[in-house]
């Protein structure tokens, strides 16, 4: 038999459950799209974030100058000076060293020269007769002294004479020991007029009309011999007066035996260390200091 519902019951609700999940989702989705609005809208977020992300990796230039090299002072002369605070000169040197070897020329006091650079708390960097070179700082000043009247004693003390070497010496026109500096030669055992000490180790001499210097190590205040190496007789020279005959080759107060004074011819035995002679004099054996004996 047919059965047929109950009028007084209700349908399935499957209708209404539907249109509530529709309903549900369209909430959804309209509140997702009012949140992506709001966030274009401020923003926060864009499709071109990774481009943005990209540039924020790069730094952005920097908007301050950037500064300029500053122009090397090298061979760029700054100011002028002038040479000062000397009796006479200064040395003009191809390096900022005290050596003989690197000395130019001298450089006359009151004389201007172009100041390119302070090479270190000593030397400076100058110009002069168009040549770069150094001085000492000590010798420089922004005021131009009044050079003095140069008076040069020439006067001869006492004679000397050339010692020492096997044929000559260099009589040269400055005290340092340069190529460009050399008078003349001055032959062993001839006579040189004594004026006065220089800049160690030279001294000042007069010879054959000219004034120069020579080194000290080279004059004797006695005439030297001229035989031959082979012999062995030797002279005391390079001393005023006299020198000690030793029992030992060092030099201590309590092993002077005598004095042999200059001049003295002495028999050379034995060449100990380089500094001391093993000799004979007057048939006394001992030992005197090499640089006081000479063939």
């Amino acid at each position: 038999m047919q059965t047929y519902p109950n009028p007084g019951s209700q349908p399935p609700q499957k209708s209404n459950t539907l249109l509530i999940v529709l309903i549900s989702i369209l909430s959804v989705l309209v509140v997702a799209a009012i949140i992506i609005c709001i966030l274009f809208a401020t923003g926060i977020f864009s499709l071109s974030e990774r481009n943005t992300e990209s540039a924020r990796s790069i730094p952005a230039a920097s908007s301050a100058p950037i500064p300029t090299a500053l122009p090397t002072s090298n061979e760029v002369v700054q100011t002028t000076m002038f040479v000062a605070n000397v009796k006479n000169s200064i040395y003009f040197r191809s390096a900022p060293t005290e050596d003989n070897g690197n000395i130019i020329c001298e450089i006359p006091i009151s004389t201007p020269v172009g100041f390119i650079e302070n090479t270190d708390a000593i030397y400076a960097k100058v110009r002069y007769n168009e040549q770069s070179g150094w001085v000492k700082r000590e010798y420089l000043s922004s005021t131009q002294p009044t050079a003095p009247p140069i008076v040069q004693d020439n006067t001869v003390k006492f004679i000397m004479y050339v010692a020492n070497v096997k044929n000559s010496i260099y009589l040269r026109s400055t005290p340092a020991e340069i190529s460009g500096n050399i008078l003349c030669e001055i032959p062993l055992g001839t006579a040189v007029g004594y004026i006065a000490d220089a800049d160690a180790p030279f001294a000042k001499v007069s010879y054959n009309g000219s004034i120069g210097y020579c080194k000290s190590e080279y004059l004797s205040y006695s005439v030297p011999r001229t035989q031959s190496r082979n012999s062995d007789t030797m002279y005391v020279v390079n001393v005023k007066t006299s020198i000690y005959l030793r029992s030992a080759p060092v030099e201590e107060n309590g092993n002077i035996i005598c004095e042999i004074p200059v001049g003295s011819a002495v028999t050379f035995l034995e060449n100990t260390n380089g500094t001391f002679y093993k000799i004979s004099w007057n048939g006394t054996i001992g030992y005197s200091k090499s640089e006081y004996l000479s063939w």
